[in-house]
């Protein structure tokens, strides 16, 4: 008798990739975000932030799955 997991990808998980998962699964969908250019003198930058406080928001630790992603323009007044 050989031992067989009984998570994903073995018939008895509940997959969404299979088919099996749960009803009403809808595929991956992009979003489609307008932002201005960044003003002449500046550059914008993107962090991926845990929380949605601004400035004052924790940075997230894992970059693939983060709630949110905070765009900051940091412009050089020389």
């Amino acid at each position: 008798m050989s031992w067989q997991g009984y998570g994903w990808g073995r018939g008895r998980g509940r997959s969404p990739w299979t088919g099996r998962g749960p009803s009403g699964f809808q595929p991956y969908q992009p979003i489609q975000l307008q932002l201005p250019p960044p003003p002449p003198n500046g550059i914008r930058v993107a962090v991926c932030v845990n929380d949605n406080n601004g400035l004052e928001s924790h940075v997230s630790p894992v970059f693939a799955r983060a709630p949110y992603v905070l765009f900051i323009d940091i412009i050089n007044d020389n």
